[in-house]
């Protein structure tokens, strides 16, 4: 799917793939990343990065400058009063170690338009993750 989108794209342009925390799990961070396409994902786990000292995404991202701000109101709800929060976007690109369980998960193939092969049980090239 994300490679035939960016199969249309002039080779000097890169796609960016945005997506929330659904998307932070590793049988899709495993696929095939196409050269031309960099994910953005609303991480919801603390994984460990295949770097020196294998430290964790969360406490690199949050190392990070931020790159933007916003405050918000929260309206009250049943259970808690209404407050103003503000919201930081922090973002780097990290490459994230193999899960320690991953020779017991089972990656089942996909089948993507213009692209029908099984996904590659290792990490695509470009998976970045960020933003909490």
């Amino acid at each position: 799917m994300l490679t035939a989108r960016t199969s249309a794209l002039p080779l000097h342009v890169r796609a960016i793939s945005i997506a929330d925390r659904e998307a932070d799990f590793y049988d899709f961070l495993a696929t095939d990343i196409d050269n031309q396409l960099d994910l953005l994902i609303r991480a919801v786990h603390d994984r460990r990065l295949d770097q020196e000292g294998n430290p964790r995404l969360r406490e690199t991202v949050e190392a990070t400058v931020p790159l933007g701000s916003v405050t918000v109101d929260i309206p009250r709800s049943a259970h808690r009063a209404s407050y103003r929060a503000t919201l930081e976007l922090r973002a780097c690109r990290v490459m994230l170690c193999t899960p320690q369980n991953a020779e017991h998960l089972v990656l089942a193939p996909l089948g993507y338009p213009g692209r029908n092969r099984p996904m590659s049980p290792q990490l695509g090239r470009n998976p970045s993750l960020g933003g909490f």
